[in-house]
This record gives structure tokens, C-alpha cells and sequence, in this order.
């Protein structure tokens, strides 16, 4: 791990090397305290790339996009599943 990149999201973007979705969407949620789930079928899925810090939803739809997910809000929740929008 690189040193810069450990406290990096105080400051930057999230940036990730191969973490799970669900520990992605923790991020998200943690970071704008809004909540964001994975569903379990994708939850284990690898993701490396870097989210721009914004809004849940914004974050959460660079997501969906760069994984080939889809964005679903429940409520005040979201979840980011497989498959097609309902």
C-alpha cells in the first residue's frame, strides 16, 4: 500500500486496487453518510479505479457505470445491483 494513498480520502478521491464492491460502497456511504449497498451476488466482485468524492449519488453512479452495474435508490437507500433497471 502506498503511504499517500491511505489517508487519501480525506483530501481526494477514493482510490482502490482491487477491493471488493461492498467495501467500496461502505466507502461511499461512510464518506457521505447516505446509504449505499451492494447486492450479494456482486458484492465480492473486484473493483481498481478512482471515484471523484461528491455526492452519494454521484459516487455511486461513477460506480455503477465504470462496473457495468445498475443504480437502484430505495427510499433514502441505494443499492447497486446486476442486471437491468427496474
Amino acid at each position: 500500500v502506498r503511504p499517500a494513498a491511505v489517508a487519501a480520502w480525506r483530501r481526494g478521491p477514493l482510490v482502490y486496487d482491487g477491493a471488493p464492491l461492498a467495501l467500496v460502497a461502505g466507502d461511499i456511504a461512510r464518506f457521505t453518510g447516505a446509504p449505499l449497498t451492494v447486492d450479494r451476488d456482486v458484492a465480492a466482485r473486484r473493483f481498481s479505479g478512482v471515484i471523484a468524492v461528491g455526492s452519494r449519488d454521484a459516487m455511486a453512479g461513477s460506480l455503477a457505470q465504470l462496473t457495468g452495474l445498475t443504480l437502484r435508490k430505495e427510499g433514502d437507500a441505494a443499492r447497486l445491483a446486476s442486471g437491468a433497471r427496474r
